[in-house]
């Protein structure tokens, strides 16, 4: 027998819970495993399908957009063209 003046817990609170868990979950587990896989996957595709266009290359066109004038040139060289040096300071960077 409930009391007249009894009031019902709303029932919210663990719902509530539950969706800031989720996000949490979602957060700090789910994101940056994406993130990661992505990275890898990204990286053992660029290995051996050829780059086209780079991200700077887009800067450039952006930037020069007005000028008509303005190509995007490019030179690919092989690695065995490139000095050890060069390659070090790629793979630093």
């Amino acid at each position: 027998m409930k009391k007249k003046g009894a009031r019902k817990s709303s029932g919210r609170v663990k719902p509530l819970k539950n969706k800031f868990l989720k996000f949490l979950k979602f957060l700090f587990i789910y994101l940056p495993s994406s993130f990661l896989l992505l990275s890898v996957l990204m990286m053992f595709a660029l290995k051996w399908v050829p780059v086209y266009y780079t991200p700077l290359m887009l800067v450039r066109a952006v930037e020069n957009i007005s000028d008509k004038t303005f190509k995007t040139h490019k030179t690919w060289r092989s690695l065995d063209n490139i000095s050890k040096n060069m390659q070090m300071a790629v793979m630093a960077s």
